[in-house]
């Protein structure tokens, strides 16, 4: 719904966390931990904003849902 209400113009548009991003980070600290590595407090793991302009962007389209 939210990426239609993009697309029809109701909405200008929205964020979206990366799930691949956060998948990636985790592992990596997941790692660092077993091998017992430091690691920072805050893991930035990406988000995105799109609208109208690149809703339809592969690259956008990869973390949407609806």
């Amino acid at each position: 719904m939210k990426v239609q209400a993009i697309r029809d113009g109701v909405t200008l548009g929205s964020v979206s966390q990366n799930p691949i991003g956060i998948g990636e980070q985790s592992i990596i600290a997941a790692v660092k931990a077993i091998n017992g590595e430091d690691q920072p407090k805050t893991v930035d793991t990406g988000f995105s904003w799109y609208d109208a302009s690149n809703v339809d962007d592969p690259t956008i389209a990869a973390v949407l849902y609806d």
